[in-house]
């Protein structure tokens, strides 16, 4: 078992991808895009917060910024947690929500929080790249 020191994850996503932490939002549609949208199915509030993430085993919720300084958060679920149904359903309703918003849910790369134990999803508006 890999014991992680404090912040070891922000100096990975810096080596690694380029990447700064930035302050988490809490509202990430509103972070990315500067816009909202009313969405009562799933949260009961307005759009997707980082703590409706975590109830959802959606762990590991980051706000960033890339070295062009386009904001990006990602998430970092636990492979374990990615066969339960109700992780997926959650996938899926925060991966048609994004896509509303003109966003794009993309899996990719290692892990920076957690290497080897899960995987990293990154979200960001889709015209950037």
């Amino acid at each position: 078992m890999t014991i992680l020191r404090p912040r070891d994850y922000e100096y990975r996503a810096a080596e690694w991808y380029g990447w700064k932490p930035a302050r988490p939002p809490h509202d990430i549609g509103l972070y990315l895009t500067g816009r909202r949208r009313r969405d009562t199915k799933t949260t009961g509030c307005h759009g997707w917060d980082t703590a409706h993430f975590r109830r959802l085993a959606l762990d590991h919720v980051r706000a960033w910024t890339d070295k062009d300084g386009n904001r990006l958060i990602t998430f970092e679920p636990y492979f374990d947690n990615l066969e339960s149904p109700t992780v997926r359903d959650a996938l899926f309703s925060f991966t048609s929500y994004a896509f509303e918003l003109g966003l794009e849910v993309q899996r990719a790369g290692e892990s920076v929080y957690f290497p080897g134990e899960c995987a990293l999803f990154i979200v960001r508006a889709r015209s950037e790249r």
